[in-house]
């Protein structure tokens, strides 16, 4: 039973050992059936391959974003080193300029207090010249 079942379902040209023959009409179908298994067994085995391509696209696809996921992290880690090495520059700027401002203020206190002093000096001795002129 199972030679004839293989038989019909692979024909007489795969099995010509064997001693059970086929009548002409039920060739053609076991051909026809023959052909149709094989058909299907190359579409799955192209369906197969096809799958095994997108899962390995699928597999780099995944490297690839792991990847970038990282230098994204490392860029990620810059970015934020340089704005708080940016912040503190800022506050170091903040500080340096209210010092030159109250250095300016310094300075033109020192100037006002230089000029009255001057001015205090000019007058003294022009008091003191015209006390003498004066006298004599």
């Amino acid at each position: 039973m199972a030679d004839t079942s293989r038989e019909a379902l692979l024909g007489s040209r795969l099995n010509s050992g064997s001693k059970v023959t086929t009548p002409v009409g039920d060739g053609d179908l076991a051909r026809e059936q023959r052909q149709h298994l094989l058909s299907g067994t190359d579409r799955l085995d192209a369906s197969s391959q096809r799958l095994r391509e997108s899962q390995r696209l699928a597999n780099e696809t995944e490297a690839l974003g792991a990847s970038i996921l990282t230098d994204l992290r490392g860029q990620r880690e810059q970015i934020e080193n340089s704005r708080n090495v940016l912040m503190e520059a800022d506050t170091h700027v903040d500080k340096s300029i209210r010092t030159l401002r109250g250095m300016a203020r310094r300075l033109a206190t020192n100037r006002i207090i230089t000029v009255g002093v001057i001015v205090l000096l000019i007058v003294i001795i022009v008091a003191v010249l015209l006390g003498k002129f004066l006298r004599r």
